[in-house]
């Protein structure tokens, strides 16, 4: 039998750089860690019916309520008002909510994120997205599934005993120094390859730099590409606001999913300009993610003991 369709989600991340959003960070600094609690209530009711709820904001505080037991931290007025600034600071849409439609943009997202893997999944009703915001969702989901995919594909163990476990020493000497031989070979022909590719390069009409390099190298576009010129200057653009490694890891990325692209494109240079810069903010911030998860993991301590007080 088919397990039964499921539209709601049974839990949903957070990132760790949540704390830092500018709209947290105002909701934090007018009511604490109540405002907090009681926006997670929110996601909560949300999320377990899939991307909005259908329910005005009174009656929305009369749960939110029931769910603390207790009207004595915190009154229904008090909730009221917290919701009305959710509305307010778009952390819900407000002419939604004011149909007693409860969702938002960045509901809509992660929902759409966390459902990758349902094939009927979507968001329709009450849809907030843009075209852009369907676009930028649709490359990030391919190039994670392409990503994960050659990840799992990478783990490969040979199990099978090589032939010179059985070969006599003689042979295994023999093979040996053909081995020794077919490496330097290897060697050369390398060193050739990059010789000629140093001077394809130095044969442009354009100065090339490291980043656009990296991408001929790989394979992800071709030294005949009539859009090669438009590298460089994209990678000019990313210079100045984020590091070297960042950048790579960037690059690497997005040609790992374009060695096996899942569908045909047509631009590439518009597709990698776009995969880069949806990626790489999101790669160069890790540092950042991390400092932030400890503020989280504070805020969950605080939630923690004021719930049971």
């Amino acid at each position: 039998m088919a397990r039964p369709y499921k539209s709601g989600l049974p839990y949903f991340p957070v990132q760790t750089n949540f704390m830092s959003d500018k709209k947290i960070v105002k909701l934090r600094r007018k009511y604490g860690p109540t405002g907090l609690m009681i926006y997670f209530e929110v996601l909560f009711n949300v999320y377990r019916e899939g991307y909005y709820l259908k329910i005005s904001l009174e009656d929305l505080a009369d749960n939110i309520v029931d769910d603390f037991r207790s009207d004595k931290w915190v009154s229904k007025d008090d909730v009221l008002t917290i919701l009305t600034l959710f509305s307010e600071l778009d952390l819900i849409d407000k002419s939604l909510a004011e149909k007693g439609i409860i969702t938002s943009k960045a509901i809509q997202k992660q929902y759409i994120l966390s459902t990758k893997r349902r094939s009927n999944a979507k968001v329709d009703e009450y849809c907030l997205l843009s075209e852009k915001d369907k676009v930028e969702l649709s490359t990030f989901l391919t190039c994670s599934a392409k990503v994960e995919s050659v990840s799992k594909n990478a783990i490969i163990v040979d199990n099978n005993p090589s032939s010179s476990d059985i070969n006599t020493d003689n042979n295994s000497q023999s093979k040996s120094k053909r081995e020794s031989k077919s490496k330097s070979q290897r060697e050369v022909d390398k060193q050739d390859e990059e010789d000629k590719f140093d001077k394809a390069i130095e044969e442009l009409p354009f100065e090339v730099d490291y980043f656009t390099k990296l991408l001929i190298h790989n394979g992800t576009v071709s030294l005949y590409d009539e859009d090669l010129g438009k590298y460089p200057a994209l990678f000019a653009s990313f210079t100045p606001h984020y590091e070297f490694d960042d950048i790579i890891r960037a690059v690497r990325y997005v040609s790992n999913y374009l060695k096996h692209p899942s569908n045909p494109i047509d631009d590439k240079f518009c597709f990698i300009k776009q995969a880069l810069i949806n990626n790489i903010d999101w790669l160069s911030r890790e540092d950042e993610r991390a400092k932030e998860s400890e503020e989280w993991l504070k805020f969950l301590k605080e939630y923690e003991d004021g719930h049971h007080q």
